[in-house]
């Protein structure tokens, strides 16, 4: 039996097809471009009855934190989203999930962690319903710096 290599063809390229060819006993004498088609045809129509994926998460909301405290107490965003917390405060804020001390609530919410003044960090993607408090971890006491979000 002829390998792919003695047809002059490299290992990989169209062997589903010269395999067919010679179980058939077809001769291999088709255009290129059929093989090509056919391939194209193949995938879209493979696809054709696969539905669309997740989207990609997205920023549903921003918290701005400044010296009197955070700018929105409650925020409320879709499942599969994050938050973003800006520190527009002249001192840093360490961000975290409630309860105090535990941070367990809303695990992704501990992404965003220390801020420094100008800087912000998004959560990680919130993908349960329910709700998530949080609080300044170096502030734990201030009511004005802690909030919660909603994640429907």
């Amino acid at each position: 039996m002829e390998s792919d290599a003695d047809n002059g063809w490299l290992p990989g390229r169209m062997t589903l097809h010269v395999t067919m060819d010679r179980q058939l006993g077809c001769a291999f004498n088709r255009p290129r471009s059929f093989y090509v088609l056919s391939a194209v045809f193949f995938l879209t129509a493979s696809m054709s009855g696969c539905g669309s994926g997740p989207s990609a998460p997205s920023a549903a909301a921003t918290i701005t934190i400044t010296a009197t405290g955070i700018s929105s107490k409650e925020v409320h965003i879709k499942a599969w989203n994050y938050v973003t917390f800006v520190n527009m405060d002249s001192r840093p804020h360490a961000i975290a999930s409630d309860p105090v001390d535990l941070h367990t609530q809303c695990p992704p919410l501990n992404r965003v962690g220390l801020l420094q003044p100008g800087e912000s960090r998004e959560t990680g993607t919130l993908n349960l319903s329910g709700t998530c408090g949080f609080h300044d971890h170096n502030n734990t006491s201030d009511a004005t710096l802690q909030g919660r979000i909603v994640v429907e």
